[in-house]
């Protein structure tokens, strides 16, 4: 997750995505050949994935929740942008410059709940470029205070 941290970080986000991808257990079961390499559960993160010849592509350390809990953190916080700010959230996603390679998602939605209310955020890409942030259909602020209620954002970007 490190790797694919500092590069959604340093704005490379194809090179972040593809190693999101890599380490997804379940896109590694969905091959048979990658499956029987991994050798772990497809519903559950290991710690390691073997690089030595004799192991390569091997599962280590499964059940480890450290992994899973920051690759949860790394696509919600550095792929698809949600940052919480107290009384606040933001939303800037990660966006693939080029289109034909590595974007396999134009648009992707969030359902958040907090105390105070809840939120349904649509996210997709613009056709012009420009960012729009709608809050229950008029213009918003990005960062959106959070209120009580239910609420629905989009976001084109």
């Amino acid at each position: 997750m490190w790797g694919a941290l500092g590069f959604l970080a340093a704005g490379d986000f194809e090179r972040g995505y593809e190693i999101i991808k890599a380490i997804n257990p379940a896109i590694r079961c969905g091959d048979k050949d990658l499956a029987e390499r991994y050798r772990i559960e497809p519903y559950v993160f290991s710690g390691d994935v073997y690089s030595n010849i004799s192991h390569t592509g091997r599962g280590g350390w499964s059940w480890y929740t450290g992994a899973a809990s920051w690759y949860y953190r790394v696509v919600l916080e550095n792929l698809l942008g949600f940052e919480l700010l107290v009384d606040r959230f933001t939303i800037n996603p990660a966006v693939c410059e080029n289109k034909n390679k590595g974007c396999e998602f134009e648009n992707f939605s969030l359902d958040i709940k907090f105390t105070a209310g809840s939120y349904k955020i649509n996210v997709s890409r613009a056709d012009d470029g420009d960012k729009i942030f709608n809050l229950d259909g008029n213009p918003s602020d990005n960062p959106i205070i959070i209120t009580n209620g239910e609420h629905i954002v989009d976001i084109k970007y």
